[in-house]
């Protein structure tokens, strides 16, 4: 997400919901989304709202003491809490009621991560975007929308067994449904570049059979983007990603081969595409799966999307923490 001087604003970002932390330093993402459907008589610019949100203490504004809130809090603190932070503003594609609907919420998160890529000049030159079939659809759909790069569907799914791939207990089963369950439309692949969206990277084991199957079926590159942030960490709740230690998960795998036992402590900076440690676990997550380029959503772009208040959303697999309240 950039704002008007072009200045990025890095993760890990968590929502806030309620009150805010009363000691320490706080950083506050303000994200102004304009709908094509809402028109206000008055629209602030990021540097306003700026002002007003961490703006200096200033005893002869009229609105003191909450001239801003960064002034209210270090006074209300006693001067133990520093609250800064960012304004941003983005432009939705389609009217407010489009994001209304739980099912399509995700579309603005889609967006978003499109319009990071052709900020970041990431936006790859492709015939169409394309979900992997079920869960990356819904993604795939709302970068199409923004990016303007035509959607399609390259693959049929055919689950005659089982309905989901990773619930086989074994390995080597989880891989032959991977497979067996699509079917190819040759028109959609031979000869195309294609951007697959799908709703998360775990191990890497499926995804790999599924670029080389693009490739056997004459594909001419493969992007692919992930509609969540890397995994980091196995699920503590539920055995969704039955992943038995974090060293399962590729981007673990990645940062101890690179870090060894220390490389928990640069997790944030491998998450961020931004950093050195971002940028190495992207390039060799293309190596080990013969992607053509790799890109993740933010968490911050996750978090806006989810709409959840910072209590009821667990960001443990992605940066270890139970709530983004934390």
């Amino acid at each position: 997400i950039y704002s008007e001087t072009e200045e990025f604003l890095e993760p890990p970002i968590y929502p806030l919901y309620g009150s805010l932390p009363s000691h320490d330093d706080a950083k506050l993402a303000i994200f102004y989304v304009d709908f094509p459907d809402c028109r206000y008589s008055y629209e602030p610019s990021t540097d306003e709202i700026e002002r007003i949100a961490f703006g200096d203490e200033d005893s002869r504004n009229k609105n003191y003491p909450f001239e801003s809130m960064s002034a209210f809090y270090e006074r209300s603190s006693k001067g133990i809490m520093d609250l800064d932070g960012k304004a941003f503003r983005y432009t939705a594609k389609h009217d407010k009621v489009y994001y209304e609907n739980d099912a399509w919420k995700i579309k603005l998160i889609d967006e978003i991560m499109a319009e990071n890529d052709i900020n970041n000049g990431r936006l790859p030159d492709v015939d169409y975007v394309c979900g992997v079939p079920d869960s990356g659809t819904p993604h795939a759909i709302g970068y199409a929308n923004r990016s303007g790069i035509p959607f399609a569907r390259p693959f049929i799914k055919y689950t005659p067994t089982w309905p989901r791939s990773f619930m086989p207990t074994s390995q080597s089963m989880r891989n032959k449904v991977a497979k067996m369950k699509l079917i190819p439309v040759h028109d959609l692949i031979k000869g195309k570049k294609l951007l697959f969206v799908d709703d998360s990277i775990v191990r890497g084991t499926q995804m790999r059979e599924t670029v080389e199957f693009l490739y056997e079926n004459g594909a001419k590159e493969v992007h692919m983007r992930s509609a969540c942030p890397p995994i980091m960490y196995g699920c503590k709740y539920l055995n969704f990603s039955r992943s038995n230690s974090e060293l399962e998960l590729i981007a673990r795998q990645i940062i101890d081969e690179h870090e060894g036992v220390e490389g928990v402590k640069y997790i944030s900076e491998y998450s961020d595409s931004n950093t050195q440690r971002g940028r190495l676990l992207r390039d060799e997550i293309c190596r080990r799966l013969e992607l053509t380029s790799l890109e993740f959503q933010s968490l911050e772009g996750t978090v806006k999307a989810v709409e959840l208040e910072g209590c009821k959303l667990c960001t443990y697999c992605w940066n270890g923490k139970e709530h983004c309240s934390e």
